[in-house]
C-alpha cells in the first residue's frame, strides 16, 4: 500500500472570514475522502484554529513574515527556516497557501520539504502584476478560485501555463436548535413593519460596500415594494461605521435596516426566505453567494469577480452591468415582478451551485490538478 499523501496548508491569520471557512471545506473535503495527513500553517490561535482542531487537523503554530513589507522580506529565510524547525516532518507532498500573500512561504517550505506548492488566489486584486510581486511563478501550481481572476493571470505566459480554476466547496453549517424562532422574535418586535428582507452576510467594510445594500432598499421601498427591510450580517469595521449610519439616516430606513454583527447561524438567516445581496467591489468567488443558492435563495450581485463561474448562463438576470444601486435594482425590480420566473431560475441556480461546489465536485478537482491518484483509500501523488 503507498504512503499517505502529506498536504500541508499556509493560513497566517485564524479569525473569521470567508478564505478561512473555504480552506475549511477543502479540509473537510480531504478527510472525508481520503488519509492523507493534513496540517496547517498558521501564525496565531483563533476560530480558524479551534475548527482546524475540532476536525482533527494538526496545527503548527508560528509567526509567518509579510512579503510585502520589504524589511520583513529580509528576515525572511531566517524566519522561515525557524518555522522549518517547528514542523514534525521534514518531508512533504505538496505545500498549499490559501491566499496569494503567502504564495512565496509555500514556495519556500515546499523547497525545504522537497514537495510541489500551489497557491490559492481569493482575492479579485491578484492580477498578472501582483503575481509577479508575490512570487507566483515560484509555485508549481496557481489555483485562482474564479474565471476573470484567472483570466487577469493569463497575460502573463508564466503565470498562465500554470493556472488552473479550482472551485471551492461550500457547505452549510447546521443551524443552532431554537436560533431561527429566536431571531424571528426579535424582527418581529423590533422591526414591525417589513415582512420581508434582504440579506447581506460578509464584514461589513468599504470593499464590501454595504452601503450601496441600504440604497438598494430605497430604491426598492421608493419603486413601491414597501414591505422590504435589510439585515447586515457580519462585523463591521469601525472606521466605517461613521458611512453605514449616514446612509442609513439619509436613505430614511432607521427602521428598516438591523445590523446582526457577526451571526454564525446563516441557516437560521436563510430561514428567514430573504432575498441575498452582494454589493462588493472586488472578490473571488464569493462564498456569500453560493451559499445562498446552495439554500435555495435568490441572490442579486454586483459585477465582480466570480460572477460568471456562479451564475452561468443566469448572468444577466442577476448580476448588474455596473457597480451601482440603480443598476442592480433594475435587475430586482424586474425579478421580482415575476414571482413565478424568480422561482424557477432560483432552483436552477441551486442545481447548479449543488453541482460545482458540492464536496465532491471540489474532491474531483483537487484529485485531478494535484495528480492524486487513489490506491486503496490513499492519494498518492508519486505516480
Amino acid at each position: 500500500m503507498s504512503q499517505p499523501v502529506t498536504i500541508l496548508f499556509i493560513q497566517k491569520t485564524a479569525g473569521r472570514g470567508g478564505a478561512k471557512n473555504r480552506l475549511l471545506d477543502t479540509l473537510t473535503t480531504l478527510q472525508k475522502n481520503t488519509n492523507c495527513l493534513l496540517h496547517v500553517i498558521t501564525s496565531e490561535r483563533g476560530e480558524f484554529t479551534e475548527r482546524c482542531e475540532a476536525l482533527g487537523i494538526a496545527l503548527t503554530i508560528h509567526p509567518l513574515p509579510e512579503w510585502r513589507k520589504w524589511v520583513s522580506r529580509l528576515y525572511f529565510p531566517m524566519a522561515m527556516n525557524s518555522l522549518m524547525k517547528q514542523l514534525p516532518f521534514r518531508k512533504a507532498d505538496w505545500v498549499i497557501s490559501n491566499e496569494m500573500w503567502w504564495a512565496p512561504h509555500a514556495a519556500y517550505v515546499a523547497t525545504k520539504l522537497g514537495a510541489q506548492s500551489a497557491a490559492i488566489l481569493r482575492d479579485g486584486i491578484a492580477d498578472a502584476v501582483k503575481g509577479r510581486k508575490y512570487q507566483l511563478h515560484d509555485n508549481d501550481l496557481i489555483l485562482p478560485s474564479s474565471i476573470k481572476i484567472a483570466d487577469g493571470l493569463r497575460v502573463d505566459p508564466e503565470l498562465g501555463v500554470k493556472t488552473h480554476v479550482l472551485l471551492d466547496a461550500v457547505t452549510l453549517p447546521e443551524s443552532v436548535h431554537g436560533s431561527f424562532n429566536k431571531l424571528q422574535s426579535k424582527l418581529a418586535s423590533e422591526n414591525p413593519g417589513v415582512s420581508s428582507w434582504l440579506l447581506v452576510i460578509g464584514k461589513v467594510q468599504p470593499r464590501k460596500k454595504q452601503t450601496d445594500a441600504v440604497r438598494v432598499l430605497r430604491g426598492l421601498l421608493d419603486s413601491g415594494l414597501s414591505q422590504f427591510g435589510l439585515i447586515i450580517a457580519g462585523d463591521c469595521e469601525p472606521g466605517y461605521m461613521p458611512e453605514m449610519k449616514s446612509v442609513i439616516q439619509e436613505c430614511n430606513v432607521q427602521d428598516r435596516v438591523v445590523m446582526l454583527g457577526n451571526y454564525s447561524d446563516i441557516r437560521a438567516l436563510f430561514a428567514l426566505q430573504p432575498i441575498c445581496l452582494l454589493t462588493s467591489l472586488r472578490e473571488a468567488l464569493p462564498g456569500s453567494v453560493m451559499e445562498a443558492l446552495m439554500a435555495g435563495r435568490p441572490c442579486f450581485m454586483y459585477p465582480c469577480e466570480g460572477a460568471e463561474d456562479i451564475f452561468g448562463p443566469h448572468q444577466t438576470r442577476f448580476v448588474s452591468e455596473a457597480f451601482e444601486p440603480n443598476r442592480l435594482i433594475q435587475k430586482m425590480i424586474q425579478m421580482l415582478s415575476d414571482p413565478a420566473f424568480l422561482q424557477s431560475e432560483t432552483k436552477a441556480l441551486q442545481s447548479r451551485a449543488q453541482e460545482l461546489f458540492s464536496i465532491d465536485a471540489h474532491f474531483r478537482s483537487l484529485q485531478k490538478l494535484l495528480k492524486l491518484d487513489i490506491s486503496d483509500g490513499v492519494m498518492d501523488s508519486k505516480s
